[in-house]
């Protein structure tokens, strides 16, 4: 019955909105009781001069500043490990994550690690810290991952070849500056994969084991947002409406599953692709979704149909119908912002199936699915997929 599972919004980071507010990081570095700041970020962003316009604006504030570079796609646990020593060389500070969700995952690994005993794995979010996190600033430069909006990072554990979740409470960004001017000049292909992850954040919260209003009526209104002007920032970088509406889209998507829907298996596979052939995540899913959501219709049927109509498909004669056309909507949007369309492109290999089968299985965001799934439907989603 409606109502037996509790529903608990739990405090979110504090959110400065709009076209140039990255130029109140001084500000957000004295909110957070800190003199020093840290930065984490990665060398394909350094290389736009962002990092370094937001560390001089700092130094002129009369904050000392450090920095850590080497984030990298699908971060690992040397990557977290590194992070983790040069934060603890600097010292105490307030950790700035800057950029795509790679380094926002390796910044709350690093502000834990960075007070704590351990390396890699002893990060995991089920083990407990001593001490609470350093206080966390995040200035995303992508529209995608959400993650500045949750307490919890996605690092690949290079022992096992399998990715984990580190975490902690005190993780959770104190606060998050989502400067859409940050996003210009994100390239076409990387503006799509983004935009469909956070797509996917939203699909994936609208039909979880344990929905809620909360979350439905926000994933469905992000659905909108970004199959509107997501095609608008892949045809025009420079447009600042498209980059405004998906900037706050993508947020609102990580406020979704971080209401307690959590997401499902499709980021349960994209997890294992990408460790296993280093694939873009948010093209993974673009791949995998309409099979998984077609694999879904006999549960989430009604709402697939209102999914439909917020994507823009027109309205149907039943809800199965309806259901139908958001898949087919979902597909269409993948290949008009030129994603790739199967697994297969993606470096998935025949001899690499079962492995990536059993891994996503294994991954804990596949327990929200709307039904547990088996490893032979697992297998039927990425075949159906390549």
């Amino acid at each position: 019955m409606f109502g037996e599972r509790p529903l608990s919004i739990a405090p979110l980071p504090e959110l400065w909105f709009g076209l140039g507010e990255a130029r109140r990081l001084a500000e957000a570095v004295r909110l957070v009781g800190a003199t020093r700041a840290f930065f984490i970020t990665d060398a394909a962003l350094v290389r736009t001069g962002i990092p370094d316009t937001l560390a001089g604006a700092l130094r002129e504030s009369g904050v000392e500043v450090g920095v850590f570079d080497r984030v990298v796609a699908n971060p690992t646990t040397a990557t977290l490990d590194d992070a983790a020593d040069a934060l603890r060389a600097f010292g105490p500070a307030a950790v700035v994550a800057v950029g795509g969700g790679s380094s926002m995952d390796v910044a709350k690994g690093a502000a834990i690690a960075g007070v704590n005993d351990g390396s890699g794995r002893d990060f995991d979010y089920r083990n407990d810290q001593p001490v609470a996190a350093l206080a966390i600033i995040a200035v995303p430069t992508t529209s995608g991952t959400g993650s500045e909006t949750n307490a919890f990072g996605v690092i690949e554990d290079l022992a096992t070849r399998e990715k984990f979740y580190v975490g902690h409470a005190s993780a959770l960004a104190r606060v998050v500056i989502l400067d859409p001017l940050l996003t210009v000049g994100l390239p076409a292909r990387a503006t799509a994969s983004t935009g469909l992850d956070a797509l996917a954040h939203a699909i994936e919260s609208l039909a979880a084991r344990h929905p809620n209003p909360f979350a439905t009526g926000v994933a469905l209104e992000v659905a909108r947002e970004v199959s509107t002007w997501l095609p608008v920032a892949v045809e025009d970088g420079s447009n600042l409406e498209a980059r405004s509406h998906l900037a706050l889209a993508s947020h609102l998507a990580g406020v979704a599953f971080a209401s307690g829907t959590g997401l499902g298996l499709g980021h349960g596979i994209a997890h294992a692709v990408s460790a296993a052939t280093g694939a873009v995540h948010g093209e993974v899913l673009a791949a995998v979704l309409p099979h998984l959501m077609r694999s879904n219709l006999d549960l989430r049927a009604d709402v697939y149909a209102r999914l439909g109509l917020a994507l823009g498909a027109n309205a149907a004669a039943s809800s199965h119908e309806g259901a139908d056309a958001a898949v087919s909507a979902v597909a269409a949007l993948a290949a008009r912002v030129g994603a790739p369309s199967t697994l297969t492109d993606q470096g998935v290999t025949p001899d690499l199936l079962d492995a990536i089968a059993h891994a996503a299985l294994a991954d804990e965001v596949t327990r929200n699915a709307p039904r547990e799934p088996t490893l032979a439907e697992v297998r039927a989603v990425l075949d159906a997929a390549r």
